[in-house]
């Protein structure tokens, strides 16, 4: 997409290939740092860009942005979390008859996660094949397009990498395009329990960026809301 040329790739990639072994060796909160060593490179090569949607538009600046603070999402409406606080404690909450309160990203429970203990980096794709090989749950994935911090690329790759009974039967289904009214919003590639979606035009959050393939996504999921 051209925000990174093969010089500031070169120097973002000397970071992210100290990450694998990390990992192997089990050593996750070192790992942590040094995604977040990625995220800063990403950061200072791209003045800036939006981890959550490429595409957002960056205020001009002639230095470059102060990468350590966490890279969120830029231009989010201040009354977003209020707004949806209410959807999420009034009309979901009685949908779902859940008895606790909804709440946003806790920030202590992240920094759990992320500590000397935690296992943000550790792998957990063995769960998702415990799943699909020994119960009838249905796995949906939805991948985003312009989405940086969990892009579609890494997306495919664990998803490939990954051996369920059914494997054979989903790579072998057609990928189809789908859509909610008059565009196409994105492809659908289904078989028995698994399902994976690509979202055209959106970033990280998906329901607000493409509202209409959010929509189909929960349709198709839900069986058209029957469950």
């Amino acid at each position: 997409m051209g925000i990174l040329d093969k010089w500031s790739f070169r120097k973002v990639d000397k970071v992210a290939q100290r990450l694998p072994e990390l990992v192997e060796q089990g050593k996750f909160a070192e790992a942590f740092g040094i995604w977040r060593g990625v995220e800063y490179e990403l950061k200072v090569n791209t003045y800036g860009v939006d981890m959550y949607n490429v595409l957002t538009k960056k205020k001009a600046s002639a230095s470059v942005p102060d990468p350590t603070n966490y890279p969120g999402q830029t231009g989010v409406p201040a009354n977003a979390d209020s707004n949806l606080n209410k959807i999420m404690n009034t009309h979901v909450r009685k949908a779902l008859n859940l008895t606790r309160p909804w709440g946003t990203q806790n920030e202590a429970v992240f920094d759990v996660l992320t500590g000397e203990k935690g296992d943000f980096m550790a792998p957990v794709v063995d769960l998702v094949e415990t799943i699909l090989n020994n119960t009838d749950i249905k796995v949906a994935i939805f991948t985003a397009q312009f989405d940086l911090i969990c892009n579609t690329p890494g997306t495919i790759d664990w998803i490939n990498k990954m051996n369920w009974k059914d494997k054979e039967d989903w790579k072998a289904s057609p990928r189809v395009a789908f859509s909610e009214g008059d565009h196409i919003e994105g492809y659908i590639k289904k078989s028995n329990n698994f399902a994976l979606y690509w979202v055209e035009r959106s970033g990280h959050m998906v329901p607000a960026d493409n509202p209409l393939g959010m929509y189909y996504i929960l349709k198709d999921v839900t069986n058209n809301f029957e469950v």
